[in-house]
């Protein structure tokens, strides 16, 4: 299943600074039904949690648990700096001498804010460059991120706790070295035709694996060998896109003596 399609529309803009300086910029207008989706998504699964808490806040308050109206305001403030994106879209009164908290939709500021979902903005002012490059420029960006995501995780690259300059360079070396690694992979794969993200490559590649078997002879011998076992049907398409011969990959074999007793 392809993609759904981004609608985007090119602007120039001109803007006058204090100064009297003239800034050009180009602004590209974006829009993404399947973006909009998901983020309406997560606004539903937030606005659900917030819901929640704050029908218990209401229980709380109606069974005289929150006695002044400075805590019952401190809790609704912290509502709204945990739920800021939800927050909005309601008109809440709380009153503790009546013991009531009620609360109310304001439909025009969630329907203004269901018809921004899926919209963003790319700009630059950089006027030698046409609009193509800009949304290429940003696909390049977006597939970086997405690679720096995969290898290390949210916080894999920051925040680093080395205490060292040249081990915080090597630390960054390693990590971009092995993202130009796996764009090489993807890139290969793509070009035999497997269009599948790195996700979906590594969840299949990881049950194939390396075996240590320990052989003991009588004399008191001790072989280690070390080699990976036989990859499925799937895993066997994956290698001959890559042009690996799973076949021959490196296999170790070490023989321990035990030491003679003198």
């Amino acid at each position: 299943m392809g993609k759904t399609p981004v609608y985007v529309r090119h602007l120039t803009t001109e803007t006058e600074l204090d100064d009297g300086a003239v800034v050009k910029e180009q602004i590209l207008l974006c829009r993404s039904d399947e973006r909009g989706e998901k983020e309406k998504a997560i606004l539903s699964t937030v606005e659900i949690k917030f819901i929640d808490l704050l029908t218990r806040l209401k229980h709380r308050i109606e069974k005289g648990r929150i006695k002044s109206q400075s805590d019952a305001d401190n809790a609704l403030g912290k509502l709204s700096e945990r739920y800021s994106r939800v927050y909005r879209y309601y008109t809440i009164s709380a009153d503790v001498t009546k013991k009531t908290l009620v609360w109310s939709t304001k439909e025009e500021n969630r329907s203004d804010a269901d018809s921004l979902c899926g919209g963003y903005v790319l700009r630059t002012n950089d006027m030698s460059i046409d609009k193509d490059t800009i949304w290429k420029t940003y696909i390049a960006l977006t597939k970086a991120e997405n690679g720096f995501r995969v290898l290390k995780g949210n916080l894999g690259l920051r925040p680093n706790f080395h205490q060292k300059e040249g081990r915080v360079d090597g630390h960054v070396f390693i990590t971009v070295l092995a993202y130009q690694l796996l764009t090489h992979i993807l890139a290969k794969l793509e070009r035999e035709g497997d269009l599948r993200c790195w996700e979906t490559i590594r969840r299949i590649l990881k049950t194939h694996a390396y075996t240590t078997m320990i052989i003991p002879e009588i004399g008191g011998k001790v072989h280690r060998i070390r080699k990976a076992g036989n990859p499925d049907g799937s895993q066997k398409a994956i290698y001959n896109a890559l042009g690996i011969n799973w076949r021959k990959l490196p296999k170790w074999h070490v023989c321990i003596t035990p030491k003679s007793e003198e």
